[in-house]
């Protein structure tokens, strides 16, 4: 089976171009990955500050509710905190609201 100068040519140059074709494949998967790598990294970054600022939220709330009970507590008469059932029926009430808040 002979093939003719063309075909040969043909031929040759078909394979060097799915050769071409292959490599820009593998490297246009490989820069995808990279950059899909990078997109997930910063997207994981942004959840992290946004969790870090519902931390510090949350944590201002609750000093700034602790502190209203402390108030709260520091107006009572000191005879209430003589006997745990009077410090339990005055306190008890505020540490409900606070809670259930």
């Amino acid at each position: 089976m002979t093939m003719n100068i063309k075909t040969k040519v043909s031929l040759f140059a078909s394979i060097i171009i799915l050769f071409g074709i292959i490599a820009l494949s593998i490297i246009s998967m490989s820069m995808q990955k990279s950059n899909s790598m990078n997109d997930t990294m910063v997207a994981q970054a942004d959840e992290l500050r946004v969790v870090d600022v519902i931390i510090q939220d949350i944590n201002y709330n609750a000093a700034v509710a602790i502190e209203g009970i402390l108030k709260a507590i520091d107006k009572m008469p000191s005879h209430i905190f003589e006997n745990e059932e009077e410090i339990i029926k005055a306190i008890g009430p505020l540490l409900q609201v606070h809670k259930n808040s």
